[in-house]
């Protein structure tokens, strides 16, 4: 039987500074159109759970920033990442 494990949540500072890090590394005008209102949602084993506005953004960071994310969410959390899963925030609402 497997065991599921919490998830590490980021603290207020620790989302603030992968927010900073995102706008720096992937400009303003990219950071402002994908990923205004993005929340780091918890890390659980090596799988970082993210939010951002809704399901068409979601599939333009799961799909063209997902590598970024992990990296930087990894360097911030100081945890390993293979794994990002975006979600809109309508999917977090629903949980």
């Amino acid at each position: 039987m497997s065991q599921q494990r919490a998830a590490m949540l980021p603290t207020k500072a620790q989302q603030q500074a992968i927010e900073a890090k995102l706008n720096f590394v992937l400009g303003a005008d990219t950071y402002d159109r994908w990923f205004l209102g993005f929340a780091c949602g918890g890390l659980t084993d090596d799988t970082v759970e993210v939010f951002v506005k809704d399901g068409d953004t979601a599939a333009v960071v799961g799909t063209e920033y997902s590598w970024h994310v992990a990296v930087i969410v990894e360097n911030v959390l100081k945890k390993p990442v293979k794994r990002v899963n975006v979600l809109s925030k309508d999917t977090s609402q629903a949980r």
